[in-house]
């Protein structure tokens, strides 16, 4: 069994940058001024950001990680995302959603497929503080180490992690459901997984090829 300090949470993940950002930093700050959240969106400690996979890995698999993201990127080409409604996942986190996304799931099965087995078993520790997981997303956790993977995948930005599920309704309504912004996606980075699946740190950028 692998300690503490032998292993760790990173985020394969898309960076927002430009008015995704804004946006998504403006709606988590409104909401945190109106209920209580987990975290408001920065652009330091809690980057706004669309996760491609998220796991727990042995720390001496990151470089093994690495090089397999620097080859999926290096045969890749750029594309666009749509981000669109704000919705609620398991109980009490905020999604803008994203919409036209067939490439990214290309890209995320790819991501998946080659790193899955590069966290030999371990599940992401903060899985047993979430709530309102399905038979479904049981067995997510046991196959892939995380959630909302493979045909299930949906990519968002989370806006922030509600503190108490009663809030969750008025939260949405507060912003209103539509808040339409698209986002070039040119390159992902590997970062460090914080508390509610936030990222906290970037290990290494990669540039898709053109």
């Amino acid at each position: 069994m692998f300690t503490q300090e032998q292993s760790t949470s990173l985020n394969i993940a898309i960076l927002a940058s430009g008015e995704v950002a804004d946006q998504a930093i403006q709606m988590s700050q409104q909401v945190a001024g109106r209920f209580p959240v987990e975290f408001v969106l920065d652009r330091e400690k809690f980057m706004p950001h669309i996760t491609i996979y998220q796991a727990h890995f042995p720390v001496r698999n990151i470089n093994s990680i690495q090089e397999v993201l620097s080859s999926l990127t290096a045969s890749s080409k750029p594309f666009k995302m749509t981000l669109e409604e704000l919705v609620i996942s398991l109980d009490t986190f905020l999604w803008w959603t994203c919409s036209g996304n067939g490439k990214l799931k290309e890209f995320h099965n790819a991501v998946v497929k080659k790193t899955n087995p590069l966290r030999e078993g371990l599940i992401l520790p903060h899985l047993s503080t979430v709530t309102g997981m399905t038979q479904e997303d049981k067995e997510d956790m046991q196959q892939f180490g995380a959630l909302k993977i493979g045909p299930r995948f949906s990519s968002h930005v989370t806006i922030t992690r509600l503190s108490e599920a009663k809030d969750a309704d008025n939260a949405v309504k507060s912003l209103g459901l539509h808040r339409r912004a698209t986002l070039n996606v040119d390159e992902i980075i590997l970062g460090h997984l914080g508390p509610n699946g936030t990222v906290n740190g970037v290990i290494e950028t990669f540039k898709f090829g053109q």
